[in-house]
């Protein structure tokens, strides 16, 4: 029974270590994290888009802009329906990534001046 005791305590304690050091992993990745979020990258991506929404903030939403983009949306809809209807499947999924692209880009600009 002693020793039955003995092992339980032992385990207890690799537990409670194993706890404190997955604390411990958590806190320094999530430091790691934060660093990272500081990198020159952060702040030039920060930069750019501030740039971008103060530029678009000042001028009024042109509609010829937004005619523009939609009309892209639906031609690289519209091409990737045909690039696949063509046995073209890999070109057909990439000219399709375009169509939600330009249609975040119409959007955002619509939100942005607002």
């Amino acid at each position: 029974m002693e020793s039955f005791n003995r092992a339980a305590e032992e385990i207890q304690k690799v537990s409670r270590q194993a706890a404190r050091t997955a604390t411990a992993s958590a806190e320094a990745a999530a430091d790691a994290m934060r660093s990272a979020a500081r990198t020159d990258f952060g702040r030039t991506a920060h930069r750019v888009s501030s740039t971008l929404e103060s530029a678009l903030s000042r001028e009024p939403v042109n509609s010829t802009m937004r005619t523009a983009l939609l009309s892209l949306a639906g031609l690289a809809a519209l091409s990737s329906i045909g690039l696949y209807l063509a046995g073209r499947k890999h070109e057909s999924i990439l000219v399709g990534q375009w169509t939600p692209m330009f249609l975040g880009v119409a959007l955002w600009s619509q939100v942005v001046k607002r």
